[in-house]
Order: structure tokens, then sequence, then C-alpha cells
């Protein structure tokens, strides 16, 4: 069966919303690289989520996205302009985005508590399901080896962004990873390495991307190694050499990240 794309959507929540219409409509559609996003939140959505549909559907699929459209925008033209709808706001939505954002909120209020899912691999169990509260989705969860288990899950806020993210990623039962989000972007990641109860590497993210981590004795807490990063890449350390809880080693690495450079810390 060829499948074409038929929407691409800046996030889940507006992908699924153009599923629902489309289920409406008597076409059968599909979302399409949601699981791309993964946990960590660092892959921009645009051109990743898209709703696709039977090849012999397409065009029936785009008419009715683009009615609906047209329908909305003129149903947000009867209604004043917000004033919080300011310059940066629009900027952010990119006009487009904001039109469909609030098209999709209208649209969830009619709707009941739902959820729906994905069976990747068609044992009759979703390995992804997606929890609606009035419409908004809320909670995605994962069972990312089919063995039944949930072993990652995303809590979204009421605008469709993600707030909180924890996954189980050597798949023994306990949830060791946990994310936070801020306005939608990663904002720190912890990892309960050794499944003791206490985080010992922690990540920091600025603007979506990665900048810094800490590693961190499973005894102590205290920090042996405190690593910088630039685009993704490891490009120097600090380490406490001697476990005095002074951090006395710099490390500079190269694109390879193997070592390039090494001194004391500070700097004498």
């Amino acid at each position: 069966m060829a499948m074409r794309t038929v929407f691409e959507a800046s996030n889940a929540i507006e992908a699924h919303m153009i599923l629902h219409l489309l289920q409406q409509s008597g076409i059968e559609a599909r979302v399409d690289g949601e699981h791309l996003l993964g946990a960590m939140g660092e892959l921009p959505a645009m051109g990743l989520v898209r709703v696709v549909a039977d090849e012999s559907d397409a065009a029936r699929a785009r008419e009715v996205i683009s009615d609906w459209e047209r329908h909305q925008r003129e149903e947000l033209r009867k209604e004043p302009t917000p004033s919080r709808l300011n310059g940066a706001s629009i900027l952010l939505g990119m006009a487009a985005g904001a039109i469909l954002t609030s098209a999709a909120l209208l649209w969830f209020e009619r709707s009941p508590r739902s959820a729906q899912g994905v069976d990747y691999d068609g044992d009759g169990i979703f390995e992804e399901k997606l929890i609606y509260d009035d419409g908004r989705l809320i909670l995605v969860e994962y069972d990312r080896n089919s063995d039944r288990r949930r072993d990652m899950f995303i809590e979204y806020d009421p605008d469709g962004n993600p707030t909180i993210a924890q996954a189980d990623d050597d798949f023994n039962g306990s949830f060791e990873v946990r994310m936070e989000y801020a306005q939608g972007q990663a904002a720190t990641s912890e990892v309960d390495v050794d499944d003791d109860g206490r985080f010992d590497r922690l990540y920091s993210f600025r603007s979506g991307a990665l900048v810094a981590g800490e590693l961190r004795d499973p005894h102590t807490q205290a920090v042996i190694k405190r690593q910088y990063f630039k685009a993704d890449r490891l490009v120097r350390a600090e380490y406490d050499s001697d476990r005095d809880g002074i951090l006395d080693i710099e490390y500079r690495y190269d694109f390879f990240d193997e070592i390039e450079g090494k001194s004391r810390f500070p700097p004498q």
C-alpha cells in the first residue's frame, strides 16, 4: 500500500488533531515520524512528524484538511485578536502555526477523554499510547522493546508542550532517566546509572542544546568530572584525579572525542 504525506505537523498534538479530522471523514490515515522525537527532545519536529494516507485517498485527505483550515480561519476572523498575541508570539507560532494551534484547541474542547495508540508489531498491544484529557494530549507512553511494559513516557502541558519525560533505557523495570523541559525544550536530564535511587549523571541544556554534564561518585555524590559540550560535541572536561573533592585536571578533546590536551586545573 503506497502512502502519501498529506500534512506536515509542527508537533504531536497538531498531527493527531489532523488524524482525528480525517478519521471523522472516513479516511484511513496514520501519524509517521513521531517516535523520532524521542525522550531527549533534541530533534526539531518540523518535517519529522507527518500525517500520511493511502495514495488513493491522498487528494481527498488534502481537500478535507484544506476545507477545515479555511473554515477555522473564517471562524477566527470573527473573534477579536487577544491582546496577548504580540509580535513575539506571532513569530514563535509563524502565523499558520498559531492558526492551527487555536483550531486544535477548538476541536479538542468538543472531544471526551480518550486514548489511542500504535501497534507497531501487529500483536494487538499498543507500543505507543497517547492519552487525552478533554481532547488535549497529556501523556504518551511507549513500550519500545515490545515486552508489554511501559519503558518510557512523556507528560504534556495544556498547550501540548512536553514537561517531563522518564525512560527505562536498560529495560529492567526501573526508570533511571528523567528529563525536564522548559517552554517545550529540553532543560535538564538526570541518569541513575546504578539504580540506587540517586542520580549519578546530570546534564543541562540551553535552548534545547546540550551544554554541560556532571558525573558524580555513586557513593559520596561528589562531582568527579564536569563536561562541557558545543554543538553536541565534548570539547572540555574538568576531572578530580585524586578524589579529594577538587577538580584538578583539565582535558581538551578533538573532533573524535580523543584527548588532545591536558593541564592542571585551575591554571597555575
